[in-house]
C-alpha cells in the first residue's frame, strides 16, 4: 500500500487515498469493522474471523505469492463455503 501510494498509482486512477498505519493486522481489522477506514490490509485470518462472526467482510486481493493462512477441510466433508463449517471441530 505504501509503495503504491508513494509511486502515485492511486493518483493515476483519480483516487485520493490517506494511509493509516496500525501496529498489526488485528488493529486494521478493528478499524475496518468500526467504520474508521474503508479498506484494510492484514492477515487473511482476520477476514475469516470476521466472517465467522457474521460480519460482511470480503478479501479483495492476496498481497503475497501464497496465502498467509489456509483452511484445511477433510475430503469426506461437503464444503462449499465457510458457512458449512458451523458446528465442526477445529484445530
Amino acid at each position: 500500500m505504501t509503495l503504491a501510494e508513494r509511486r502515485g498509482h492511486f493518483r493515476d486512477y483519480g483516487l485520493s487515498v490517506t494511509l493509516a498505519d496500525f501496529e498489526g493486522g488485528s488493529q486494521s481489522a478493528e478499524a475496518l469493522l468500526a467504520g474508521n477506514v474503508d479498506v484494510a490490509t492484514g492477515a487473511y485470518e482476520h477476514t475469516l474471523h470476521a466472517q465467522a462472526k457474521g460480519q460482511d467482510v470480503r478479501a479483495l486481493i492476496e498481497l503475497g505469492r501464497f496465502p498467509g493462512i489456509v483452511l484445511g477441510v477433510r475430503k469426506d466433508l461437503a464444503f462449499k463455503s465457510h458457512a458449512d463449517l458451523k458446528g465442526l471441530r477445529s484445530a
